[in-house]
């Protein structure tokens, strides 16, 4: 077989950035846009949900597309979202509109998740959680829990809008 000979420096460049782009990224802090939104519903619970489609970026400038689902059972990420994007008003309007959403962008954790395709074990990047703007959100670990006592709690208002809300009928 003859084939042409590559620099050993450039093909070496190449697989990184092939690496960068296909493979799993460290668990960590990340930017990230929103490049789409849609609502649906949740199979496993029948709630309402968006699902999010997502571009992420590394600190070398390399970009991995996520998608996410948010359910309206999980306040506590649909709120970090809402303040990483620096749209918590929306949040605490009771609805959230997808069409809203694209171009926004924030920072989010992404972490490995571990699965199983065809009896074989497999890794993936998932978005865990949102970091709220102007936080010290770790840069990793596990995604924190609404019942673990350091989780962080929603600020009370302090927007005359806020203060104003009618908040008797949100769903969660």
């Amino acid at each position: 077989m003859r084939y042409e000979v590559k620099d050993p420096g450039l093909l070496e460049k190449e697989a990184q950035e092939r690496q960068a782009k296909f493979g799993i990224w460290p668990k960590g802090k990340y930017d990230f846009e929103i490049l789409s939104a849609s609502e649906a519903t949740s199979k496993s619970s029948g709630k309402p949900m968006i699902i999010l489609d997502l571009r992420v970026f590394n600190d070398d400038g390399h970009t991995k597309d996520l998608k996410d689902y948010i359910s309206a059972s999980q306040p506590d990420k649909l709120y970090a979202l809402s303040k990483s994007i620096g749209q918590e008003r929306m949040y605490l309007s009771g609805n959230i509109e997808p069409s809203d959403l694209p171009g926004a962008a924030g920072k989010c954790i992404v972490a490995i998740e571990l699965g199983e395709y065809n009896g074989e074990k497999t890794h993936k990047n998932k978005v865990a959680f949102y970091v709220p703007k102007g936080t010290t959100q770790p840069s990793a670990g596990p995604r924190p829990h609404a019942h673990d006592p350091g989780f962080p709690r929603p600020t009370p208002p302090t927007h005359a809008y806020e203060d104003e809300l009618d908040t008797s009928n949100i769903p969660f």
